[in-house]
């Protein structure tokens, strides 16, 4: 007899498991297409459609993963990742709204990396570069090492014509991809182009 887990039984536990070890390692397609076999069985799993809404997201599908983000919430209203990651995507439609709202989350969760760091980066998107640095900076004083906060400290510091800093950071981001250390969605190749430009 299986015993289930948290309502999903053990063989749909290893799917979920290698759905999202799918995305960790950048196979986001194939996550995606695990991830919507498993919603068919568990409709309103909030891992699973938090692994949908994540994969869509990395594939660029934007409007769909602020759809799928809309059904985590409506099933967890409390998930800061699908609401911070919500307002990550919003911040391109419309930047104003996706501010003020990262402001509100920010003022209820000051110490949040991923809330600190996504209006970090909604700021630097309209332009507004010492802010959303020290956003940035706060965002790595409060989770060291994150390597998604460090990617965009280094294109930010590169926009604003800082490039030595901006080196710095981009050759820290290949040297823990090189040790595995990273998120497989980050551009390491374009990275490594960069870099070679600025040598």
């Amino acid at each position: 007899m299986k015993v289930p887990t948290a309502g999903v039984d053990v063989a749909t536990g290893a799917q979920l498991a290698a759905a999202r070890a799918a995305l960790k390692q950048g196979r986001t397609s194939s996550a995606l297409q695990m991830f919507n076999e498993l919603q068919a069985t568990y409709p309103r799993d909030s891992r699973i459609l938090m692994g949908r809404a994540l994969a869509m997201q990395r594939l660029g599908q934007g409007d769909e993963a602020l759809v799928a983000y809309e059904q985590v919430l409506d099933n967890d209203p409390k998930n800061l990742e699908a609401l911070t990651n919500m307002l990550g995507l919003l911040k391109q439609s419309n930047p104003d709204l996706a501010i003020s709202k990262l402001t509100e989350l920010r003022e209820t969760y000051p110490y949040n990396a991923e809330i600190t760091a996504q209006l970090g980066v909604a700021m630097a998107a309209k332009g507004d570069f010492e802010p959303a640095l020290k956003y940035l900076d706060m965002a790595d004083a409060i989770k060291p090492g994150s390597a998604y906060v460090l990617y965009n400290r280094g294109v930010l510091l590169d926009k604003m014509g800082r490039s030595r800093e901006a080196a710095d950071i981009y050759r820290q981001i290949v040297r823990l991809a090189a040790d595995g250390d990273i998120d497989a969605s980050l551009p390491i190749e374009t990275i490594k182009r960069r870099l070679a430009v600025m040598k």
